[in-house]
């Protein structure tokens, strides 16, 4: 597409827009059902393209895509007409006789721009958000996943009127192209560095945006657990970590545990790689492969650069860019595993001698998406939640919060700005508009220049009404 072709599509899109088509309830409703049967329907390309695109397995890729993306529809348009009412708020004395309610209004036109990682699920679980809440949308799906960017494009064509909703296949010089256009909300999900040049282009012209980022999401192990929680949390760790080939925004990027537990940890992460894929992973089918050559040879950088020692890690294979799940023990603050946020299947150990060191660790990074804490302690749960500072938070699990659309996601200072599934999808595409309303009686004089001067009883009722 040329760049005039993309500007007379955005000049469509915002008369669409302007001229009311996208407002009405009965509209948002067709546009998410239209949506979920788009996907419904073509669910086995869309498997096919994730599996050619990241070797995702296909219940990991229904499960964390094309379900996540159905569920999301769903919800939306059981609770649409509900999140769509104005709601009353009460007004001050003062201001009597008046009603004061707030509405939910639609940003407009609206630009999303998506990942590789989770090529379906990450772009399409906000455009439910963006539909349900009223706006037009162009959605820019990331080149690295081309088979899948392809069938989104395919099927969102299928699905909308262009100048309703429009999928933009290209490189980076097309989102350049896009963020020039001047949308009025720009939804971003992926790195902090790209994510730092996103918000720097949308604040020339002050436009609100969501940014969804990653980080180094840490996990706790604490030194209460027994032993058969301990492999519980060997498995959830592993679970979470190795999901998509640890190329997962909220995976554990790295364990802290305490000394206490340290020996049975590491022994219980070795088994349940083992028990999970294998002892040669690269035949296991619930094991996927790393995105390109340039990211395979990142990993494979980092590895080489550690100064920890390896429990579990077999062979790589560049041609087909699988490399194997790995965990590394006595892994230090200052390890090059610990300078960025790993983003594959590498699981660095560092051993902490209590909750304190563990806190001060985390607290000496950037705040992180997600934070994870294995404990039967209480006060250590409060401990964390209290003197830390993340996205989210799961206890004595990896990767659920990410399920229940009753949970905002999001980042927070590094890790991003902003909220979405759910109603805080509906909330984050929109703006809530304030209405007061007033009748023309009584008008009270005394509102008015020029006033006589209030003494004693009257302006202490003054001042209590206001």
């Amino acid at each position: 597409m040329t760049e005039q072709e993309l500007r007379a599509l955005f000049l469509a899109q915002k008369r669409f827009f302007d001229e009311g088509h996208t407002k009405p309830y009965a509209f948002r409703r067709d546009a998410l059902r239209r949506l979920s049967m788009a996907v419904k329907s073509n669910e086995s390309a869309l498997l096919k393209a994730l599996s050619d695109d990241l070797g995702k397995p296909e219940d990991e890729a229904w499960v964390a895509e094309v379900g996540a993306v159905l569920a999301e529809a769903r919800y939306a348009q059981g609770r649409l007409r509900q999140w769509m009412r104005p709601r009353s708020v009460p007004m001050p004395l003062l201001y009597q006789p008046s009603r004061g309610y707030v509405r939910d209004e639609p940003y407009g036109t609206c630009l999303i721009l998506s990942p590789w990682n989770y090529p379906l699920g990450l772009a399409l679980t906000p455009l439910v958000s963006a539909l349900a809440a009223g706006n037009c949308v162009m959605l820019k799906p990331s080149s690295k996943a081309p088979h899948t960017s392809r069938e989104i494009a395919r099927i969102l064509t299928e699905a909308f009127l262009p100048e309703h909703v429009f999928c933009i296949e290209g490189s980076a010089h097309t989102a350049e192209l896009l963020l020039g256009q001047g949308f009025d909300f720009i939804f971003y999900t992926g790195s902090a560095k790209v994510g730092r040049q996103v918000m720097a282009t949308a604040a020339r012209t002050l436009t609100p945006m969501v940014l969804e980022l990653g980080g180094k999401s840490p996990c706790i192990v604490d030194r209460n657990l027994s032993d058969a929680h301990v492999v519980t949390a060997a498995k959830r760790i592993v679970w979470g970590k190795f999901l998509n080939a640890g190329q997962t925004c909220v995976a554990p990027d790295y364990v802290l545990v305490h000394a206490g537990v340290k020996v049975e940890l590491e022994a219980a992460l070795v088994r349940a790689v083992k028990e999970f894929f294998g002892t040669d992973p690269s035949r296991s089918p619930a094991f996927g492969r790393i995105v390109n050559q340039d990211h395979y040879q990142r990993l494979t950088g980092l590895q080489a650069a550690t100064r920890g020692r390896k429990l579990f890690g077999g062979d790589n294979h560049s041609g087909e860019l699988y490399m194997a799940p790995a965990v590394f023990t006595d892994v230090h603050a200052d390890d090059p595993l610990m300078q960025e946020e790993i983003f594959g299947p590498i699981l660095p150990v560092l051993t902490v001698d209590s909750l304190a060191s563990a806190i001060a660790c985390i607290n000496a990074r950037p705040k992180p998406l997600a934070l994870y804490l294995f404990t039967d302690n209480d006060e250590a749960v409060a401990r964390v939640l209290r003197d830390t500072a993340s996205g989210g938070v799961c206890i004595n699990d990896t990767a659920l919060q990410l399920g229940p659309r009753t949970l905002p996601f999001g980042g927070v200072g590094e890790s991003g700005m902003g909220r979405y599934h759910g109603q805080a999808g509906f909330e984050a595409f929109g703006y809530q508009r304030s209405v007061m309303r007033r009748g023309f009686r009584p008008d009270w004089k005394f509102r008015y220049p020029p006033r006589p001067k209030l003494t004693g009883f009257k302006k202490a009722l003054l001042r209590w009404l206001g």
